[in-house]
């Protein structure tokens, strides 16, 4: 069970720092074809809005989970084969055939809620309005010495629940 260890607040929005516990995750996954290339989003989508009844054990049916594998904005520099996934939290490791296991381990996470306050400090912070730069909004402003996070992982994680609420997250490490 997540833990919130933290509430950070910092003009107007809250970035939830959270305990997670081992978790995995099972959804539609797509590879990019090289380095320089880009996964298949829209597939992986697909993909999970045809089959995701088929996720066996969700925790969470009504929240469907966006992963960015290698777009880290503090890991550009790596030559890494970037994916992408669409999923849910499961408590089964087994899965039918085509669906993706990924397990995650015990980490912290950064969770920041999507509202009209929080973009508008993205767009004040990266200079736009786009979802990806939520991801560098959170290492701009916890990547400090002051605060002491560093990244854990080169990963990024969009929330969508059933009722139109979105979160943005990114697992951390504290030093």
């Amino acid at each position: 069970m997540e833990k919130i260890i933290e509430t950070v607040t910092i003009e107007g929005v809250d970035f939830t720092i959270i305990e997670k516990p081992k978790t995995l995750y099972a959804g539609f996954h797509s590879v990019a074809p090289n380095i320089e290339g880009e996964p298949d989003f829209e597939d992986a989508y697909k993909r999970f809005q045809e089959k995701h009844s088929k996720i066996i054990d969700s925790t969470v049916p009504e929240c469907m989970i966006c992963f960015s594998i290698g777009y880290t904005e503090w890991n550009r520099t790596r030559d890494v084969i970037r994916e992408g996934m669409f999923g849910r939290e499961t408590t089964n490791p087994n899965q039918a055939e085509g669906i993706k296991v990924i397990e995650a381990p015990p980490c912290l996470l950064i969770r920041v809620k999507v509202t009209n306050e929080s973009w508008n400090l993205v767009e004040k912070i990266m200079g736009e309005k786009l979802m990806p730069h939520f991801f560098g909004t959170m290492g701009n402003l916890f990547f400090t010495p002051e605060r002491r996070f560093t990244n854990d992982g080169d990963l990024e994680m969009e929330y969508h629940y059933s009722d139109g609420t979105k979160y943005a997250a990114i697992p951390v490490k504290k030093y």
